[in-house]
């Protein structure tokens, strides 16, 4: 019966969770300077003014991709590319 080793990472390629979460949280923290959260209502005006059922029902479908804010207010965050993303697959037109 053999013993499988185990394989040896040299000390300076080691990723600590520490390390690990604080590279994450880099990366989260310049993908939203490169594609920032908003509220709702300031990407209305992109999305061609929608009423606001209309608005519930693309969110209620999953047409509209947003975050929910915790404490059952409704209150949103969409991002950025979320607004691109769904003006180009719908035509939306901005005036």
């Amino acid at each position: 019966m053999s013993t499988i080793l185990p394989v040896k990472t040299p000390v300076g390629q080691r990723v600590t969770p520490t390390t690990a979460q604080s590279v994450r949280a880099a990366q989260e923290k310049q993908a939203l300077v490169i594609d920032p959260l908003m509220p709702l209502r300031e990407a209305v005006g992109m999305l061609g003014n929608p009423s606001y059922s209309l608005l519930q029902r693309w969110i209620r479908t999953g047409a509209l991709r947003v975050w929910r804010l915790p404490g059952g207010r409704g209150q949103y965050r969409i991002r950025l590319s979320e607004v691109q993303r769904f003006r180009s697959e719908n035509e939306v037109d901005n005036g």
